[in-house]
């Protein structure tokens, strides 16, 4: 299922009545771009975890949050409290690019996330242009994927671009030590 939260926002109690319907739901895909001027990010952590709560064996879960101004640290502390006792989950993709609140205290939510699923078998994570990220969350992802899960395919993304004229630089905060913590567990 692929929602589309932008489209649904003032409909919300219609997807968790669908999703309450249809709780064998395995894949689940959230797309929550243009969210910005519409919700608040203890409104946005509410609805989330309202919409979870309904999957209890749900396999694959997809959410995209770039450039959302709100989303944060609190958001992603709360996203991992529910995704934590999701443990069928085998595939996590979360795109936090351009989410200007993420810092290395996400990460470490992240960490203990992943710590907890031990079926997880793919991992994505975009965090480009998120800039408060440093070679310390890069440890703490470490940490997360080689204590609890085992990923057979991983995908990180950390580009900076500081502006739109500006392709692809290397991100200011991360470093050769930072991303030798990921090379250890690939």
């Amino acid at each position: 299922l692929e929602i589309n939260l932008r489209n649904f926002i003032d409909k919300l109690k219609d997807v968790q009545n669908l999703l309450t319907k249809n709780m064998a739901l395995k894949n689940l895909s959230l797309n929550c771009t243009g969210l910005n001027k519409l919700i608040t990010g203890n409104e946005f952590s509410g609805h989330i975890s309202s919409l979870i709560v309904y999957l209890p064996d749900i396999e694959s879960f997809h959410m995209n949050c770039k450039g959302l101004s709100f989303f944060g640290d609190a958001e992603v502390k709360e996203l991992s409290t529910f995704l934590s006792s999701k443990t069928n989950l085998k595939s996590l993709s979360l795109n936090f690019s351009s989410c200007q609140s993420i810092t290395d205290e996400s990460l470490k939510y992240i960490k203990k996330t992943l710590k907890q699923l031990s079926n997880l078998q793919h991992f994505s994570l975009a965090c480009n242009s998120c800039y408060k990220v440093t070679d310390l969350g890069l440890t703490f992802l470490k940490e997360g994927v080689k204590a609890g899960c085992f990923v057979s395919s991983l995908a990180l993304s950390f580009n900076y671009t500081p502006d739109h004229w500006t392709l692809f630089k290397i991100h200011p905060k991360i470093t050769d030590k930072g991303l030798s913590q990921i090379a250890e567990v690939i």
